[in-house]
């Protein structure tokens, strides 16, 4: 879904301009819908390991990997680049917190109380870049040829 954000969205200003022109309404829904799945997708790969008793798929888990004890400073480096990734994806869990999954009561009535942080598309490219490098660390630890995850 990131990659079909950034390419409609993330298009030059005649890109923009040509959506506009031949369906406007329909590729501002559009954006929206993906920009929503967007900072869902984010929010739940940087979301935490556990919610009660059951295990989530987020990226957290590679470090539960037994894998990755048997390499030497692996689950440091996995640490770091798990902790990063989760604190560029603070601004985007934010969006998801109260606005996307949530609509906070302060936001959707008054604006003034509870301004949400700005969300670009660089943060938003950031945090993906860093979830892939998560991913990275792992891979490039765990195995002798170096694996690379290109995010979707």
């Amino acid at each position: 879904m990131f990659s079909e954000y950034k390419y409609f969205f993330e298009a030059s200003e005649d890109r923009i301009i040509l959506l506009n022109a031949c369906a406007g309404r329909f590729f501002t829904t559009v954006q929206w819908v993906t920009f929503g799945e967007v900072v869902l997708g984010i929010s739940r790969l940087t979301d935490r390991t556990k919610t009660r008793k059951f295990d989530n798929m987020v990226i957290g888990q590679l470090l539960t990997d037994p894998v990755i004890d048997k390499h030497v400073g692996l689950k440091a480096e996995l640490t770091k680049a798990v902790d990063d990734a989760v604190a560029a994806a603070g601004v985007v869990k934010t969006h998801r917190n109260k606005y996307v999954a949530h609509l906070d009561r302060a936001t959707a009535f008054d604006s003034s109380l509870s301004l949400l942080p700005g969300l670009t598309f660089a943060r938003i490219s950031q945090a993906v870049k860093f979830i892939a490098a998560a991913y990275n660390v792992r891979d490039h630890g765990v195995h002798e040829q170096r694996a690379v995850f290109y995010p979707m």
